[in-house]
């Protein structure tokens, strides 16, 4: 009985610990905020970009290889990854970067605002907001005058 709770206390505490990833990666500083292509953006492309990034000792990206997302999302996370600065560590690191890039629906009242917002869940993912790329008609919101002719 007492191996059974020893057991079960052991396997408890190792599920709730949080392991010590990518090297002691725990914090990172951006160099930029991070953008939706406009080409991705009207073609309505969203995705997953998953690429492993080497962090050179003083904490600067070095390299960012590409593993795996869609096309027209790769350069512009390529580009924004490269202006990180993490905290320093004591020899180079490789670590994985998932960075999503997700459209919301907009609306027609609203469509002029194209404000990309971002969200970290943690060190290592992050997600980028855009309002999806649409047409509207502007002769739908003006009403029209009724106009009214006498006819003799």
């Amino acid at each position: 009985m007492k191996t059974a709770l020893l057991f079960l206390a052991l396997c408890t505490t190792a599920a709730f610990a949080q392991p010590n990833t990518c090297g002691g990666l725990t914090s990172v500083t951006d160099g930029q905020q991070p953008v939706y292509p406009p080409i991705a953006r009207a073609a309505h492309v969203s995705g997953i970009v998953i690429m492993l990034v080497s962090f050179k000792t003083t904490g600067e990206a070095d390299t960012a290889q590409i593993v795996s997302g869609p096309m027209m999302l790769r350069q512009v996370a390529t580009e924004y990854v490269k202006t990180w600065k993490a905290n320093t560590y004591s020899g180079p690191r490789m670590c994985p970067i998932v960075i999503t890039y997700q459209l919301t629906e907009g609306s027609c009242e609203d469509h002029a605002r194209k404000n990309d917002s971002f969200q970290r869940e943690d060190v290592q993912h992050l997600t980028v907001y855009s309002e999806a790329g649409m047409i509207c008609d502007p002769a739908a919101t003006i009403t029209k005058r009724r106009h009214r002719f006498i006819f003799f």
